[in-house]
């Protein structure tokens, strides 16, 4: 039983055109090197002739082994964004049904009664 290789590859979409895929563009347009195609296509104002300072490629494998690392070292916190927490303690409210003592004396009663 032979694997069936994935048909989107990501080596083949990200590697960039084969020699044989840059010849068959170069017939099209009409050039002989992509030298030329860049200078017919850039303008010169915008063109560098200075080579890049590229550091040398690393595999995904171990950019993702340094990202973890470094995801690591973070200090995971809850979020409480939008539940309604503001880092205060409300104090309770008294029962609605128990507007004051039991041991209301008749004349308090009556003043309660004008004033409320």
């Amino acid at each position: 039983m032979t694997a069936i290789p994935p048909p989107d590859r990501f080596a083949d979409r990200h590697i960039g055109p084969r020699d044989g895929d840059i010849d068959a563009m170069l017939e099209v347009f009409g050039y002989a090197s992509l030298d030329e195609l860049t200078t017919a296509a850039v303008p010169a104002e915008i063109q560098s002739t200075k080579e890049l300072d590229l550091s040398p490629a690393t595999p995904e494998h171990d950019v993702l082994a340094e990202l973890r690392t470094i995801a690591s070292q973070n200090d995971v916190y809850r979020s409480y964004i939008g539940m309604g927490y503001y880092g205060c303690v409300t104090p309770p409210a008294k029962s609605p049904t128990r507007r004051c003592s039991t041991r209301v004396r008749p004349r308090q009663r009556r003043w309660r009664c004008r004033f409320e």
